[in-house]
């Protein structure tokens, strides 16, 4: 089988979507990983990098960098009922925060499956399909 010639048309060709790498820890007798990290790419080429673990010290963060600046959120999931949460913005050297309202999640996530079962209005539907399938996309890819 010959060789074939791709035209050079300047460009990158599209970066692939979906898992870039990814490991998984499990420890002896485990039945799930316990921990774990994942480098994902968007059709674009943006990399995102994930990291999780349940046998360190709690955290729950996240932080959104780009080429101006960065945006970071401590304390996002199950945060307590009265967390008011702190949005960092850093750009050009410059620092702001935005302290938000207290949010409950867990009253807002069961009034919005009663909402869901009472109208029939469900305001997802591909989220969690798109989520089950990159999670299972990372543990193929852990394999």
């Amino acid at each position: 089988m010959g060789r074939r010639r791709v035209p050079r048309t300047g460009r990158a060709p599209p970066a692939r979507r979906g898992p870039a790498g990814a490991a998984l820890v499990r420890a002896p007798g485990d039945q799930v990983a316990t921990g774990g990290a994942a480098l994902l790419r968007t059709g674009s080429g943006v990399l995102a990098r994930l990291s999780f673990g349940m046998r360190h010290a709690y955290r729950n963060a996240y932080a959104l960098c780009g080429s101006e600046g960065r945006i970071t959120v401590d304390r996002v999931f199950t945060p307590p009922a009265d967390h008011r949460p702190v949005i960092r913005l850093e750009r050009g050297g410059n620092h702001e925060e935005f302290v938000l309202d207290p949010a409950d999640q867990a009253v807002a996530t069961l009034r919005a499956f009663a909402h869901a079962v009472r109208t029939g209005h469900h305001i997802d539907t591909d989220g969690p399909l798109r989520q089950a399938l990159l999670l299972d996309a990372i543990r193929r890819q852990a394999s």
